[in-house]
């Protein structure tokens, strides 16, 4: 299982959130191999002010595709939100998609699996 953050930027009142957390649930290349959740926001760090944003977290197993969620972002900015920058993290990897163009999403979210053929929930320990 891997796990893998999403967050929309510039969005303090959590619409976007809202609103790709809706579009994920229903999209069947995700919904289907991934437990999709909002974690809220944590206290903020020691010397600052507020909490930190609320992140969409996907818990993905085996056959999770990150081709399917570059799609599925790529789709949800073109439909809802074309201004919206998304942030996503894997494993200390980051990626942040602005583009509603299918493919280059798709180029940049599987650029987080790089060196496991862009499936996400493949075990570190697997292999020949």
């Amino acid at each position: 299982m891997t796990t893998i953050q999403i967050t929309p930027e510039d969005d303090p009142l959590g619409q976007q959130r809202r609103s790709l957390l809706d579009w994920l649930r229903r999209e069947p290349g995700v919904r289907e191999h991934a437990e999709i959740t909002l974690l809220s926001g944590a206290p903020a760090a020691r010397g600052t002010m507020g909490v930190s944003a609320d992140v969409i977290r996907l818990v993905v197993d085996y056959g999770f595709q990150l081709a399917n969620l570059g799609v599925a972002i790529a789709a949800w900015r073109a439909a809802c939100a074309p201004r919206a920058r998304v942030t996503i993290e894997r494993d200390g990897l980051t990626v942040t998609v602005s583009t509603a163009d299918p493919a280059t999403a798709r180029a940049l979210v599987q650029a987080l699996g790089a060196g496991d053929d862009g499936e996400a929930g493949r075990n570190q320990g697997e292999g020949a």
